[in-house]
């Protein structure tokens, strides 16, 4: 699986699916549902060796939080604008462009900014 393909299944906590990859990485896919038992007085099951990875993927979820920025989402006023000035460039300042065509753009621009900015 690669980073593309990490996505969470249906209920789990944001640091499940890192959990799982990092058993995985370290031990084989086939071994993350293995249990793991408390070895007391009575051995109990304590869980699955996916969740010994739980504090990990926790901090490893912190630092990158810390160290990053999130991205701003754009308003249609700045996506719009972004158009015009691009159409009144240098370049493009004397073409002929009508604003039902840049106002598709924008529509456009801003469908696929919404998909890229929920990655």
């Amino acid at each position: 699986m690669n980073a593309n393909e990490l996505v969470a299944w249906e209920g789990a906590e944001e640091w499940e699916p890192l959990a799982w990859e990092l058993c995985a990485d370290e031990h084989g896919e086939e071994s993350c549902n293995d249990l793991i038992w408390d070895m007391g007085v009575i051995p109990e099951p304590w869980g699955e060796r996916w969740q010994k990875y739980e504090d990990e993927a926790k901090r490893m979820i912190a630092m990158v939080r810390k160290c990053t920025h999130p991205v701003k989402e754009l308003t249609d006023e700045e996506i719009a604008g972004a158009v015009a000035r691009g159409w009144c460039s240098e370049k493009n300042s004397m073409k002929t462009m009508d604003s039902d065509l840049s106002w598709a753009i924008v529509e456009e621009l801003k469908v696929i900014l919404r998909k890229a900015q929920k990655k």
